[in-house]
């Protein structure tokens, strides 16, 4: 394989990191230091450029903060996370026009950027004019509006998942009456937004649209990781349950007894982490609550080892590493060997974004074990140039599955990760073509479905 120079694309887990870290909403108090009148666009521009000269100083006292932010400013853990991230991602190389969305309550001004090792979009909240967040976020520059096929309909359902929290959702449905089979998209690591947008690309919003043109609905819902960063920030006992099973679950429940659904035909498809967990998530549901589960490009081996194999992938593409780089790998090789001896580091130690509960929790998960207990038909999906979850992993479920007749297999030719077209020898550079999910994919999705809706009918 030619080795050539190449950005690295940040882990998801690496942004999750400074998603929460650098959060702080809150929603009243006196300004730092009064900043000049001028736009919120032309504030969040500067603020990003200065963060680019790290010129934290002026980071720190020219701007006017909320509370909450303010206390971030004052105990350094602000500027912490400034220097943090600014190693990880090395100098910057450009900004380009920045455009406002309403998130949760807040005017947010995304400013996409271009680093030495990797773009991403920093996006800066306010309240009251005063700046309540700071996070990161897939690069993605503002998208011209373009008007739907109106050959199906969406419903904006948002998802509880207790303690008065929601979870804002979509319910894409075919045209007809119903009632029609459902599936359920549980996102893959990070802060995710429903359409799991990475760089521009949305698979579950490709597939949900997909699988309405077979006559098949299905829901879609931003993480909680994503919904609620804030809270999730100081919450030291946070596992795989509460970001992605129990909501996944939550789910099943409520968007099944939607009177258009059939309550007999719900699936749920788990991408990456998402499929990595369906055992967990099929060992809370009542009998029959799951018609079916679909697992696509779903890991088998732990987290520690997928992820260290995937960035020694990702640096072995580098042919003349930067100094940014080689500080890059130091400090990811360094994370990653903690995940080894979670026994020396107590409750407040953060690894790789989250808390040491978090890796101990994934530590004690047998899912080869777990996994022959589903009784439900599986099918398993797999890209064969996917290089975050290669084809070993889908080698892996099918020993899984060796003895038992509920699973299929199906693995794609020239698809990645995100089942779109790619080579795995071009690491993540082929996620920054706006491309969309394999028909093929969604051909198999609903084939799956409608085999097992027909055997279900039938009996």
């Amino acid at each position: 394989m030619k080795k050539q120079k190449r950005n690295i694309l940040v882990s998801a887990a690496i942004l999750a990191a400074f998603a929460v870290t650098a959060t702080g909403y809150a929603s009243e108090s006196a300004p730092q230091q009064q900043q000049e009148e001028q736009s919120e666009e032309a504030t969040a521009k500067r603020y990003v450029e200065l963060l680019g000269e790290q010129a934290y100083e002026e980071l720190m006292t020219q701007f006017s903060y909320t509370e909450e932010m303010d206390a971030l400013v004052k105990d350094g853990s602000l500027e912490k996370s400034y220097q943090s991230l600014m190693r990880l991602l090395g100098e910057m190389k450009e900004t380009k026009t920045p455009f406002v969305i309403e998130q949760y309550g807040y005017l947010t001004v995304c400013v996409p950027c271009q680093f030495e090792v990797q773009s991403i979009n920093l996006q800066i909240s306010f309240l009251d004019g005063k700046i309540a967040g700071v996070l990161t976020a897939q690069y993605q520059e503002a998208e011209p509006e373009t008007e739907k096929e109106a050959n199906f309909t969406e419903q904006e359902i948002s998802l509880s998942i207790g303690d008065g929290m929601e979870l804002p959702g979509t319910l894409t449905l075919p045209e007809g009456d119903g009632p029609f089979p459902l599936v359920i998209l549980v996102h893959g690591s990070g802060p995710n937004d429903r359409d799991e947008t990475l760089l521009g690309n949305k698979p579950f919003q490709d597939i949900a649209e997909g699988l309405a043109q077979k006559g098949i609905a299905s829901y879609r819902y931003d993480k909680r990781t994503y919904v609620y960063q804030k809270e999730l920030a100081s919450d030291k006992t946070l596992t795989v349950q509460e970001e992605t099973v129990n909501d996944a679950v939550c789910a099943v429940q409520q968007i099944g007894s939607v009177d258009v659904i059939d309550k007999d035909q719900i699936f749920v498809a788990g991408h990456s982490l998402g499929g990595y967990l369906i055992p967990q998530i099929d060992d809370q549901l009542q009998e029959g609550q799951a018609a079916g589960y679909l697992f696509l490009a779903a890991p088998v081996k732990g987290m520690a080892q997928l992820m260290e194999e995937q960035y020694d992938f990702l640096f072995g593409l580098e042919a003349s590493p930067s100094d940014a780089i080689k500080q890059q790998k130091e400090w990811i090789d360094a994370e990653l060997e903690k995940l080894h001896h979670l026994d020396q580091y107590g409750d407040e130690e953060v690894i790789m974004g989250a808390y040491v509960t978090y890796w101990r929790d994934l530590e004690t998960y047998d899912i080869a074990q777990e996994a022959v207990k589903i009784e439900e038909p599986c099918l398993i999906l797999q890209g064969e140039e996917d290089y975050q979850v290669t084809m070993e992993e889908f080698t892996s479920w099918q020993k899984i599955f060796a003895e038992k007749e509920n699973a299929k297999f199906v693995s794609f030719p020239g698809l990645t990760h995100l089942f779109m077209e790619g080579k795995k020898e071009n690491g993540p550079s082929d996620y920054e073509k706006l491309q969309h999910v394999s028909q093929e994919v969604i051909d198999q999705i609903a084939e799956f479905v409608s085999e097992e809706r027909g055997t279900e009918q039938n009996d």
